[in-house]
């Protein structure tokens, strides 16, 4: 796997669809073949380490040829700061070239909808929220980890 941007990908798909499975399987792959790797929960983006600065977490972040972000739509990612940061994450990645593989169990348009519902945001914070689909839209393969059974029969028919 290359560390360019254009190996980031988003699996979505229900629990239990093995998407932090294969991100982690592709995280091993990429080690393997001499890639600096992290891995990054819901908490370890929520609740970030106050004695770090905002700059000095997303330069953290942005080293690594290749990082995971498990489950990043979650409920509480589309509060103002945390979306920001999200955003700028991925932003600072592509500009880096640098691969991003990202698990959901929605996609990044059925986040920006779930977080319409409440009306409670800013248009500012929904901003941000489009932000990250657009770039997530024009950068990310988007994998449906519900329906790999039927991609794995259509490539099996191929060769």
């Amino acid at each position: 796997m290359d560390s360019g941007y254009k190996d980031s990908i988003v699996l979505y798909g229900d629990t239990g669809s093995c998407k932090t499975r294969i991100a982690c399987q592709l995280a091993k792959m990429a080690l393997a073949n001499g890639k600096t790797i992290a891995l990054h929960f819901p908490e370890d983006l929520k609740d970030r380490p106050r004695f770090q600065s905002r700059k000095e977490i997303l330069v953290n972040l942005t080293s690594p040829d290749f990082i995971v972000l498990d489950d990043i739509f979650i409920a509480g990612a589309a509060k103002e700061d945390t979306a920001d940061f999200i955003k700028d994450l991925i932003d600072r990645r592509y500009r880096n070239n640098k691969a991003t593989i990202i698990t959901s169990q929605s996609t990044a348009e059925d986040f920006a909808t779930d977080a319409r519902k409440f009306g409670s945001m800013s248009p500012v914070e929904y901003q941000r929220i489009e932000a990250i689909v657009r770039r997530v839209r024009e950068s990310f393969t988007c994998i449906d980890c519900d329906n790999l059974s039927e991609l794995e029969t259509e490539e099996e028919g191929r060769f």
